[in-house]
């Protein structure tokens, strides 16, 4: 008798593990069903986007023939063989840079600031023109300086030979020597005046400012 019951009871759950099979095949299918209805329902829309992108295409060729040679020539996706090379990464910070050497130039003569060769951030070389001050009353001076320096010149030479000759006086020839090296003394300081109206830089290095302009005056 309880081997009958064991067998019995074997078998129930074996149909009932058969009819558990069987449901779960039936939740399956309508799935499946209703996933190949989904899947027609987006075919037929993406069939009716691309019939409504060939007519708009179509009308833009109709107004601009050169749209087919750019669609022809797009590309939705582009590929590269990849290379080993370096990597380079930058990054943008604010900061206070401080320089090794750091100078305020000055103008060292007065006068109207004729042109500024640098702005801001530029690099320069040392000894490069920076600002140029007007300097034609000193060029307009040292021209007259040398004509009279040359005739100072021709007037010593001459009376050192009569001096020599033993014709004239002590005074005549100290006289003429004194005015030579008087046109001469008057001559480099004037020079030395004029180099004082060209700025340049001192050292090598970049631009931190400028704070002056052209036609402005420059006082020593």
């Amino acid at each position: 008798m309880k081997y009958s019951l064991f067998l019995l009871s074997a078998l129930t759950l074996l149909l009932a593990s058969c009819g558990s099979s069987g449901e779960e095949s039936s939740v399956k299918e309508q799935q499946k069903t209703e996933l190949l209805a989904q899947l027609s329902e987006k075919e037929g829309a993406l069939k009716t986007l691309e019939d409504e992108i060939e007519t708009i295409e179509a009308e833009l060729i109709a107004i601009d023939p050169s749209y087919k040679a750019f669609e022809r020539n797009a590309r939705l996706v582009t590929t590269v063989s990849a290379e080993k090379g370096l990597f380079e990464h930058f990054v943008q910070a604010r900061g206070n840079v401080a320089s090794n050497t750091n100078v305020t130039l000055t103008a060292e003569a007065g006068g109207t600031v004729t042109s500024v060769k640098v702005k801001e951030g530029q690099f320069v070389r040392k000894g490069a023109t920076l600002v140029q001050i007007d300097a034609a009353i000193l060029r307009s001076s040292i021209a007259e300086i040398r004509e009279n320096l040359k005739l100072a010149d021709t007037l010593f030479a001459k009376q050192k030979r009569l001096w020599e000759q033993g014709v004239g006086t002590e005074v005549q020839y100290l006289q003429a020597q004194s005015q030579v090296e008087s046109l001469k003394a008057r001559l480099e300081s004037t020079q030395a005046q004029l180099s004082l109206s060209t700025v340049t830089a001192p050292f090598s290095g970049r631009v931190d400012a400028v704070l002056v302009n052209s036609g402005q005056q420059a006082a020593p």
